[in-house]
């Protein structure tokens, strides 16, 4: 019992620092803007600068990959380390256009840094566009649509409804009936376990009778341990899903208007498409 205290206060310790981060640090925001969307970079350093690019430079690979750009981020790389600006980069290599909205830096050691960066990015294939509408952010230690707390309370007494809170639905579902599962499964197989032991101590049971319900009660208190395990690491993990998830928005499907890449090895070239989004 000691033990399972001990792992179990361990394990909220590591939630609650983990919970001083804001929350687009876990999870990078839902934007309600179809044009645009989030990365977060994450950056490590010997001093705030370097780590400052290690995230900025995250960023932009992220980018490159998600838009099948023809740019090097090795040459990115080049040019941050060589002190040009932001506004610079973007117009020698003809990136889109991403915004800063929101900074974190960590201290880990006394000679190491972590920073993390929230970009407002194009969404893929919506590239090119300097007018491109941007949300606003005026609190950046909570992007959240809902109380994570909120959540998590909500989830210690019932598994998956915190999930449900946040509209993750079929998570908070999954997690609801694999938890009655598990418990109902330990439980029914305590009481079977239990009736086998009441024959084994019968003083008139047959041996083939007591051997095969001692087998029997073996590997009903071998699956109960297993079901009650399985049953509190699922409890834990709903509590750090409940409190970590991103909130999923109301509209799930959009279509909206797009410029599409048609060259990835040169300078890319551009054609009007369409483009849909569909949130999961």
């Amino acid at each position: 019992m000691k033990k399972i205290l001990f792992i179990l206060i361990l394990i909220m310790s590591n939630l609650t620092l983990f919970a001083q981060l804001p929350d687009w640090t876990k999870n990078k925001p839902v934007s309600k803007n179809y044009e645009a969307d989030y990365e977060v970079g994450i950056g490590e350093g010997e001093d705030y600068k370097q780590a400052y690019n290690e995230a900025y430079l995250d960023v932009i690979k992220k980018l490159i990959t998600r838009c099948r750009l023809g740019v090097s981020s090795n040459a990115i790389m080049k040019s941050v380390y060589e002190g040009k600006s932001l506004t610079t980069i973007n117009k020698d290599y003809n990136l889109p256009p991403i915004r800063e909205v929101c900074s974190k830096t960590v201290k880990l050691s006394s000679r190491k840094f972590r920073v993390y960066l929230l970009y407002q990015v194009p969404r893929d294939g919506s590239i090119i566009n300097p007018q491109l509408y941007y949300e606003n952010f005026n609190e950046c230690d909570k992007i959240s649509q809902y109380s994570n707390g909120k959540a998590l309370a909500a989830s210690f007494f019932i598994p998956g409804m915190g999930q449900m809170i946040k509209r993750r639905y079929t998570e908070g579902a999954f997690t609801l009936i694999g938890e009655l599962a598990l418990v109902g499964g330990g439980v029914g197989t305590y009481f079977v376990g239990k009736e086998q032991l009441k024959i084994m101590q019968d003083r008139n049971v047959e041996y083939e009778a007591f051997h095969s319900a001692q087998n029997t009660y073996n590997t009903m208190r071998i699956v109960s341990y297993t079901c009650y395990g399985v049953a509190a690491a699922l409890y834990i993990f709903n509590l750090y899903r409940a409190y970590t998830v991103t909130p999923r928005t109301k509209n799930g499907i959009a279509f909206y208007p797009t410029l599409i890449p048609t060259n990835e090895y040169a300078r890319p070239t551009y054609a009007m498409g369409a483009g849909m989004s569909i949130k999961f």
